[in-house]
């Protein structure tokens, strides 16, 4: 298989195991090394920094090199977030 079809792969599995849930491929997708370019303000790393859900607009991009993420960039709607767990008022 060649690098473009399997990072084109891999960005389909990683997009369906997010939406999913299902993120027990994680290890097969992931580099060792990985760099993470979005990380949430004030929130406590891992599951527990997540407990209330809510929807919330946003973009990830994601740098996949021979079918793994290497790179992930991501924004989100902050003011949307703030004002839905009740942290802002508008």
């Amino acid at each position: 298989m060649s690098d473009k079809r399997a990072n084109v792969l891999a960005q389909e599995v990683f997009g369906e195991a997010v939406n999913s849930g299902n993120l027990n491929g994680f290890d097969d997708l992931v580099a060792v090394g990985t760099v993470d370019d979005g990380p949430a303000p004030g929130l406590i790393p891992g599951p527990s920094g997540y407990q209330d859900l809510i929807k919330v607009r946003g973009l990830q991009i994601g740098r996949f090199v021979v079918g793994k993420l290497v790179e992930r960039w991501g924004g989100s709607d902050q003011l949307g977030s703030m004002t839905r767990l009740g942290l802002v008022a508008v």
